[in-house]
C-alpha cells in the first residue's frame, strides 16, 4: 500500500524530466538551425560585397563610372543582406537551388570567373521537392563563396542531374593556392550533417589546383520540425564525409 504511490510518484518525476529534458533539446536543435541559417546568408553576401569593394578601390582612379556602378551594387547587396537577415529571424527564408545556381551565374561573372552551369541557370527545379531543393541550395551558395573568397579562379564548373531517384550536383573550380586547403571551416562540414541526416552525401576534395564539391540527395527527402531538413538514410546508401586528400575551404552552411 505504501510502495504503490511512492512508485507512481517517482514515475511521474521521471516523465517530467524526460519532458523538460526534451524541451531543451528541442530548443537547442532550432539554435543550430537558425545559427546554420545565419551564417549562410551573412557569409555569402559578407563575401560578394568585400569582393566587390576591392574591385571598386581599384578602380576609383582609373575607371571612376566602373567604380560608381560596384559601389551601387554594394549598396544593394548590402540591403539585400538586411532583409535576408530580418526574413531569417522571422522564419521566413527559404533557399533554394534554382535560386543560388541564378545568383551564382551572376556573381562569378561580375567577379571574372568564367562559369559553366550544365543545365542552364532555372532548369533544374524538375523532380525535387523542396526540402532536397532547400539543401541544395545551401550546398551552391556555400560552394560559390568558396570559389570567391580561396585561391584565384579563373574557370568554375557547376554540374546538376537527376536520375534513378538521386539529384547530384558537382560545383569545381580552378586556381586554388595551396594555404587555401589547409584552413578547416563549419560551412561544409556542417551541410554534410544535414544531407546525411537527408539520407543524402556530400563530400569534398582537392585535386591538384582544382577543388570540387559533390553533394547528392533523394530528390523526395523529408523535411523535419522547425523547417530542418531531415530523414533516414537507408543502409549502404550514403554516408558523408570529406575525402582523405580533401580540406574544408569553408571558413565559416549550416540552413
Amino acid at each position: 500500500m505504501t510502495l504503490g504511490p511512492l512508485w507512481a510518484w517517482d514515475t511521474a518525476l521521471r516523465l517530467d524530466e524526460a519532458r523538460r529534458l526534451e524541451a531543451e533539446l528541442a530548443v537547442r536543435e532550432e539554435r543550430l538551425r537558425f545559427a546554420a541559417d545565419l551564417h549562410d546568408i551573412q557569409g555569402h553576401h559578407l563575401q560578394v560585397i568585400s569582393l566587390k569593394g576591392e574591385l571598386a578601390a581599384r578602380l576609383v582612379e582609373v575607371d571612376p563610372a566602373r567604380a560608381a556602378v560596384e559601389l551601387k551594387d554594394i549598396r544593394r547587396l548590402a540591403a539585400d543582406a538586411l532583409g535576408d537577415t530580418r526574413a531569417v529571424v522571422q522564419g521566413y527564408r527559404r533557399t533554394t537551388l534554382d535560386d543560388e545556381i541564378a545568383g551564382a551565374a551572376r556573381v562569378l561573372a561580375a567577379a571574372g570567373i568564367d562559369a559553366r552551369l550544365t543545365p542552364a541557370a532555372g532548369a533544374v527545379a524538375a523532380g525535387l521537392n523542396d526540402p532536397a531543393r532547400h539543401l541544395l541550395g545551401l550546398v551552391m551558395r556555400e560552394a560559390t563563396t568558396n570559389v570567391l573568397r580561396h585561391g584565384r579562379a579563373g574557370h568554375a564548373e557547376v554540374e546538376y542531374r537527376v536520375a534513378d531517384g538521386l539529384a547530384r550536383l558537382r560545383v569545381s573550380n580552378d586556381g586554388v593556392e595551396d594555404h587555401a586547403g589547409g584552413s578547416e571551416g563549419t560551412g561544409l562540414r556542417g551541410l554534410a550533417e544535414r544531407l546525411e541526416a537527408a539520407g543524402g552525401e556530400l563530400t569534398w576534395q582537392r585535386e591538384g589546383d582544382r577543388f570540387v564539391v559533390m553533394a547528392a540527395l533523394p530528390t523526395r527527402s523529408s523535411s523535419g520540425p522547425g523547417g530542418r531538413d531531415e530523414g533516414r538514410r537507408r543502409p549502404g546508401m550514403f554516408r558523408s564525409r570529406r575525402t582523405p586528400d580533401s580540406a574544408d575551404t569553408a571558413d565559416g552552411a549550416a540552413p
